[in-house]
């Protein structure tokens, strides 16, 4: 019969703690920037896909961190292994020297149970070695996935809040007339550009109603609708915007745009 697992000493998990705070230190190390970088950089100001690529770059990196970091543990693993492979061949050989053949112990069963516990497994389930990949390994791993989280979670918020602002703020964009023809241009809700293609091609009464409808000042659409009688190509542009609308939908009769 083997004999029962013992649990591992104290001093152990503290060596263990001990390496895996120096291989922190060695892979990640701290870096603070001097008083004139701080100065230089200023604060920065949150924007989505300035947001969005930190947060893209902090997954990348604890990707290639925990990669690292598996690697780290398979050589520790395998050194331990080694390790408790010679010790065990050593034992037999000075216990076989000077003892006699009825009191040897059964190194077979010895070495077995050591594989166990590299194996991280005992009768009641729990690892007892100090470098099981169930114990101490898996600890490793899950400080470092809540680092990466603690540090990523500030991140999501300011995006979630960049990105509810730039919404907003496009909004009342695409809610305003637009003052030139590159601004026109720039609409992305297609809705809206077409609100406004059908308000430079309406007579005076319809342009009367639509100012009136979507809160527009004189003053607001007067530029856009000048570049719109003196720029033939953008004339063009505009018209067949409107007449492209009315082709695929020959059934729509001509009303005052809603607000869409």
């Amino acid at each position: 019969m083997p004999p029962a697992a013992q649990p591992r000493p104290p001093q152990w998990d503290a060596m263990a703690k001990h390496e895996f705070a120096q291989y922190v230190l060695e892979e990640k190390g701290s870096y603070f920037p001097s008083l004139a970088e701080m100065k230089a950089s200023g604060p920065p100001r949150d924007t989505v896909d300035g947001l969005q690529r930190s947060i893209n770059e902090k997954q990348s990196e604890f990707t290639n961190d925990l990669d690292k970091l598996y690697q780290h543990q398979a050589q520790r693993y395998l050194d331990d292994a080694y390790d408790r492979y010679l010790s065990f061949e050593e034992a037999e050989c000075v216990v076989m020297s000077n003892k006699p053949p009825s009191t040897l112990p059964n190194f077979r069963d010895f070495y077995l149970q050591q594989r166990r516990f590299l194996s991280g497994g005992t009768r009641s389930g729990k690892s007892t070695d100090p470098i099981a990949p169930s114990g101490v390994f898996s600890d490793e791993v899950a400080q470092y996935t809540a680092a990466h989280y603690k540090s990523v979670h500030p991140l999501q918020d300011r995006l979630a809040r960049a990105t509810k602002n730039e919404e907003e703020l496009r909004r009342r964009r695409e809610a305003m007339f637009p003052a030139t023809i590159g601004d026109y241009r720039s609409i992305r809700n297609k809705d809206v550009q077409l609100r406004i293609a059908r308000f430079l091609t309406a007579d005076s009464t319809i342009q009367g109603k639509m100012m009136t409808e979507f809160n527009w000042a004189w003053r607001q659409t007067k530029p856009l609708q000048d570049e719109y009688l003196h720029d033939d190509a953008f004339k063009a542009e505009v018209q067949t915007r409107v007449k492209d609308v009315e082709v695929r939908d020959p059934r729509r009769k001509p009303s005052a745009p809603q607000l869409g």
